[in-house]
């Protein structure tokens, strides 16, 4: 295909809305080798990022020693890569507050495994959203076609933020990535050639939930219908191709919008 006929993937993200806690703990023994770890820690929006934070000042009592403090944060990044649903996860602060070990059995493999998991059952509590990537847009357009051309913006959840009025009408706005890929040959269609549009990256906006249902894998074209209600289970796979989301092959399983 040629490269530049070919649609861009668009980075969804995953976000949370509100506060949420997890709780882990492993007391394990088997063939002579014991386990024991134990984290309790809370996640919270984090506005302005799109990363993760991770609290150093972590536990009242200091009931953690320091060196599985990283190995904590390094089991909260493992699944900020993929998310609960293969989006990268961002805009969150994760805080660890409690927790406890053993002198003997405890080591850094296993805080990591308690860690991962502990955020999974935090994000899964604090009403986790999908993020879509979002452009700034410019339409220039004569004034007789601005009624057509509104009339196509706003289809395409459009969001006016100026007007000028200059050689040719400007109307600047913020719109969804996944709505403008094929936006400057349906403007020309309806201005005979006449009309352009410039555009650049944005930020991320909350993905409204009546659209998670036309999201589909482009590696098999059906519906992905990410689910939203904390008691659908985490998957490691794509819902649709069984993809494993950690697959060296990142074009495998790629989420967009239907049109």
């Amino acid at each position: 295909m040629i490269p530049w006929l070919t649609p861009p993937h668009l980075n969804y993200r995953q976000s949370i809305h509100s506060k949420g806690i997890g709780e882990q703990k492993i007391v394990r023994q088997t063939g002579g080798v014991a386990e024991y770890a134990h984290v309790k820690l809370s996640v919270e929006p984090l506005a302005g990022t799109m990363g993760i934070q991770f609290t150093e000042n972590v536990t009242s009592h200091g009931t953690l020693p320091q060196e599985f403090l990283s190995y904590i944060e390094m089991g909260v990044l493992s699944v900020s890569k993929k998310g609960l649903w293969g989006f990268p996860v961002g805009g969150i602060l994760a805080c660890v507050f409690d927790g406890s070990f053993h002198d003997v059995d405890s080591n850094a493999a296993v805080f990591e495994r308690v860690a991962a998991k502990a955020f999974e059952e935090a994000m899964l509590a604090s009403q986790p959203v999908i993020l879509e990537p979002t452009v700034s847009c410019i339409v220039c357009v004569r004034e007789k076609y601005m009624p057509a051309v509104f009339g196509e913006l706003n289809h395409r959840r459009f969001r006016v933020t100026n007007t000028r009025k200059m050689h040719f009408d400007e109307i600047e706005g913020i719109v969804p990535q996944s709505e403008v890929l094929d936006l400057l040959p349906n403007l020309a269609l309806r201005t005979g050639g006449t009309a352009y549009c410039s555009m650049h990256p944005e930020g991320y906006e909350k993905l409204p939930e009546g659209l998670t249902a036309d999201l589909y894998c482009s590696s098999c074209e059906r519906d992905m219908r990410i689910p939203l209600l904390n008691n659908i289970p985490i998957t490691e796979k794509c819902l649709i191709c069984g993809t494993a989301f950690d697959s060296p092959d990142f074009d495998a399983s790629v989420p967009v919008l239907k049109r």
